[in-house]
This record gives C-alpha cells, structure tokens and sequence, in this order.
C-alpha cells in the first residue's frame, strides 16, 4: 500500500487528543529556545521546508508525539504519520 492511499488514522470530524499537545508544549519548557509544530504545523511539507531552508539542522533535538507505519520485512520502509490535511493536490 503506497503512503498516499493509507486510510487516516482519525475518523473524520473527531477532535485532535490533547494529550500529545501538552506534552510537546511542556518538553519546549525544558529548552531556552523551542519551536513546537502542532496539528497542520506538524506535516510532511512542513519538515519539508525546514530542510530546503536548511533550519533542520539548526535542532539539536526533534521529538515526534505521532503515530509509526512499521514494515517489519522492510525495515527502512516504516515511517511516521504526520498531519494529512492541508495537502497540496
């Protein structure tokens, strides 16, 4: 199944857990400076970016509150799930 045609992880109309969103919020108060990339933030095209401006690198950590696709015959084939909305077509 390709990553495109993976079905979404939340059912449509369902809120967002708040869970994950504290937690990334409270880890960026152990750092002096922080960014924390929540819900349509938190996107493929966003770290995407990050990369082309070169400001990827400028992180010495990343932490990922989200889900994993593993592919336990294919190891480098997993991958995490990030925000699905706001997609170019």
């Amino acid at each position: 199944m390709s990553w495109s045609s993976r079905p979404p992880f939340r059912a449509p109309g369902r809120p967002p857990r708040p869970a994950p969103r504290r937690g990334g919020e409270g880890l960026a108060r152990l750092f002096t400076t922080s960014d924390v990339l929540l819900a349509s933030d938190a996107s493929e095209a966003r770290l995407d970016a990050l990369v082309a401006d070169r400001q990827l690198a400028r992180y010495t950590h990343l932490h990922f509150a989200t889900h994993g696709l593993t592919n336990n015959d294919k190891a480098f084939e997993s991958a995490l799930a990030l925000s699905q909305d706001n997609l170019p077509d």
